[in-house]
Order: structure tokens, then C-alpha cells, then sequence
């Protein structure tokens, strides 16, 4: 690898793997496990898009509830704040934001995805180009 694509990529993972950020998504993540939601990496990479998976949870959750439409409403509130927050720690308002595939849930920690970050290094593995004209018998 060369140079310049060594840093690049030692920059990407070093701005992915910032603490704050981390630490940010981490809080987040405690909100919705002390409102009742049950959060995988899959339930963390819906919260950054559709939330489909949350809601779901949040569904299920009210059914048990005397009063469904309000506890519906209040886990609802929960989902939106948390979106609100996670896009905001994602630097979704920006024009370089971090991508939520870099993190995962490890025994209800955030931390950033090994498997990601290998993935992200292969991208910047410079590969011999294939000559297209070459006879292989």
C-alpha cells in the first residue's frame, strides 16, 4: 500500500474510532436499553435509516401495556430522539458523515466493527490490474 493510501485510510479509521463520537453513540444506546428496547448491531444500524426495527420492538412493547396508544407514543418519542441523536453523532448533517456499518454492539457496547474496518483496508489494497488482452491458454 502506498503512502498516501496508507494515511487516507489511518485517517478514516481514526475518525470513525473517535472517542467522543463513540462515547456519544454509546449514551444513546443506554437511553433505549433503560426505555425497554432490546438493541443488537442491526437494531443500531436501523437506528441511523428507517427505525423499522425499532418500531417493531416498540409495538410489541405496548401491547403488554394497559394504555397501548400511550406507551406506543412514548416509545415512539424515545425511537425519534434517538434517531435525531444518532444521525447527529454520525455527522449526517455534514458532507463527510461516518458510515454506520463502522460500529457494532458487543455485549451492549459500542465499539467499532473489526470486520468493517478490514473491509475498509481491502478498498485501499492497491491490486495489479488484470489485463483484459492477455492470452491465458
Amino acid at each position: 500500500m502506498n503512502k498516501v493510501k496508507k494515511e487516507e485510510l489511518d485517517s478514516i479509521l481514526k475518525r470513525h474510532n473517535d472517542k467522543n463520537t463513540i462515547e456519544n453513540m454509546q449514551t444513546i444506546v443506554n437511553r433505549l436499553i433503560e426505555a425497554g428496547f432490546t438493541i443488537s448491531t442491526k437494531e443500531l444500524h436501523d437506528l441511523s435509516c428507517v427505525c423499522a426495527l425499532l418500531t417493531k420492538q416498540a409495538e410489541e412493547m405496548a401491547k403488554s401495556k394497559e394504555n397501548q396508544r400511550e406507551a406506543y407514543m412514548r416509545l415512539g418519542a424515545e425511537i425519534n430522539a434517538a434517531t435525531y441523536a444518532m444521525r447527529e453523532a454520525l455527522l449526517y448533517h455534514t458532507s463527510t458523515p461516518l458510515d454506520a456499518d463502522a460500529y457494532e454492539i458487543v455485549d451492549n457496547c459500542v465499539v467499532l466493527s473489526q470486520t468493517w474496518a478490514e473491509k475498509k483496508a481491502q478498498e485501499y489494497i492497491t491490486r495489479p490490474k488484470n489485463n483484459s488482452y492477455a492470452w491465458n491458454p
